[in-house]
């Protein structure tokens, strides 16, 4: 009886030590790789590859965007240029161009819209000048006096109009000798125009340069009156005769 409690004793404090040995041990816990973690890499590998893809599109559309654009402004230039106002200006061809004895000899000269559009003339000038010997044209037009402003005036297409002035010497003063004296006329009419369209405010210009050669004298003073038909100076050099 009492080996039977000893040994029942001894169970239980075997049991409790047992017990007591397990709750001072520490807890470990083993972590695994499953699926979960391997779905998330790829997803992680899928929105990485869109970020590539979609940066790519991007690029390529701007690009597009781009090239269309430059394909536009050209059309839109083109379409300015064939549908813009263009004013030429020249020596006017009229009856009043003529030698005179014993008269103020003036110059008349014409700007004209060949465009398809109006022109808003800002100015013009024109000179022309007289020799009694042939001499070259300076390096740049020389201009005696201010420009004619005209106010951004509208010059509808197909429409002209006329401008005057007298004729000046190689000095630059009003050439005022009788014809009759002079052996030989030699005439240099240049100018210019500024304009702008009205498709914009960019500023135009339009030049001119023209001649004419006469002997005058006896054989003016027989005549009463030449006239005067001037060609275009096919010398001159491009700052006479430039347009934009």
């Amino acid at each position: 009886m009492v080996a039977a409690l000893l040994a029942a004793v001894s169970t239980g404090m075997a049991q409790t030590a047992e017990g007591s040995s397990a709750a001072q041990m520490p807890t470990t816990i083993s972590v695994q790789k499953d699926a979960y973690d391997k779905t998330q890499f790829w997803i992680n590998v899928v929105l990485s590859m869109m970020g590539v893809l979609s940066a790519t599109v991007a690029v390529f559309t701007l690009k597009t965007v781009k090239g269309q654009t430059g394909s536009l402004e050209k059309q839109v230039r083109h379409l300015i240029s064939s549908e813009r106002a263009w004013l030429v200006i020249a020596s006017s061809a009229d009856e009043e161009q003529v030698l005179r004895t014993g008269a103020m000899h003036e110059y008349r000269w014409t700007v004209k819209n060949i465009g398809k559009t109006p022109a808003r003339i800002l100015e013009t000038m024109a000179v022309c000048r007289v020799a009694e010997m042939w001499s070259p044209l300076p390096d740049e037009p020389t201009y005696y006096r201010d420009a004619i402003a005209m106010q951004e005036r509208i010059l509808p297409p197909g429409a002209s109009m006329e401008f005057h002035t007298h004729w000046t010497s190689e000095t630059g003063e009003m050439f005022t000798r009788p014809l009759e004296l002079v052996d030989a006329v030699f005439l240099f009419a240049y100018g210019y125009v500024k304009y702008k369209t009205v498709l914009g405010e960019d500023v135009y210009e339009s030049r001119f340069c023209d001649e004419f050669f006469h002997v005058a004298g006896e054989q003016l003073q027989e005549a009463g009156e030449a006239k005067i038909v001037f060609q275009p100076f096919l010398e001159a050099s491009q700052v006479y005769t430039y347009h934009s």
